[in-house]
């Protein structure tokens, strides 16, 4: 049964039609509501359809039901190491077209920063130390390295 299931939300993924797949995926996941696989697939499906928030419920539900659930870790915690670097980028453009930064301006801005960092951040080091535990990963360990000298250069 499941095996026909995937095939036919991957039909529809094919077919790029990402809202009815998910109508799909949203009926079988009222019975089965706590079928972590199909959870999954839901999540996967609100974000390629361009509901970044409701994949981000879905696989934050996925953890609290697995904490160590690798998909869901990876993909929460790269979501928001990228929200996180979107805002410090948005952030410095900002700054960076201030000439003559005032004291209550530079202040602004760091704590703009720190909010960014215990933020997003944050919540992106708690997720990929998740996938750490039970897997190894250059790529989860090379973001968590770019996390590392966001702090640091606040601390200087």
């Amino acid at each position: 049964q499941r095996a026909l299931e995937t095939e036919v939300i991957d039909t529809y993924k094919l077919r790029c039609d990402y809202a009815d797949a998910y109508a799909f995926c949203r009926k079988l996941l009222d019975n089965r509501p706590n079928d972590i696989e199909l959870i999954c697939d839901c999540a996967e499906l609100q974000f390629l359809g361009g509901h970044n928030l409701e994949a981000v419920a879905l696989y934050e539900r996925v953890v609290n039901m697995d904490e160590t659930h690798i998909e869901a870790n990876i993909f929460l915690g790269g979501y928001h190491f990228l929200q996180g670097e979107k805002a410090r980028r948005n952030l410095a453009a900002d700054y960076l077209k201030l000439t003559s930064p005032t004291r209550m301006q530079q202040a602004a801005y760091r704590n703009e920063y720190i909010l960014i960092l215990s933020t997003s951040y944050a919540k992106a080091k708690f997720y990929l130390r998740q996938v750490l535990r039970t897997s190894s990963s250059v790529e989860v360990m090379k973001i968590l390295e770019k996390i590392e000298a966001a702090e640091k250069k606040i601390r200087k």
